[in-house]
């Protein structure tokens, strides 16, 4: 409940500054994902996935950018991608 409280705050935050639009939750036998959506209908921007031995790892686009046992380093790495891509933009 913890390590979900902390995504959703992150998801949150890019939501209401209007960059991620949707979210989904899936549970396997050996790992929880929770996948980020730009739009409803597209692929998955990213993807925190945390497995039966407790280790997390965060994927963009089918890369894996990092994978820790904490989740406020893999929620770092989200944070700091999500800013390069805003930067770009603007």
């Amino acid at each position: 409940k913890k390590d979900l409280n902390l995504i959703i705050s992150v998801y949150s935050k890019k939501v209401s500054h209007g960059i991620w639009k949707d979210y989904s939750i899936n549970f396997e036998k050996n790992y929880a994902e929770f996948s980020i959506y730009k739009h409803t209908y597209s692929s998955p921007e990213f993807s925190v996935i945390k497995n039966k031995k407790n280790i997390f790892s965060i994927y963009s686009r089918n890369q894996e950018l990092k994978k820790s046992k904490y989740i406020k380093e893999i929620l770092k790495i989200l944070e700091k991608v999500e800013r390069k891509k805003i930067f770009k933009i603007v």
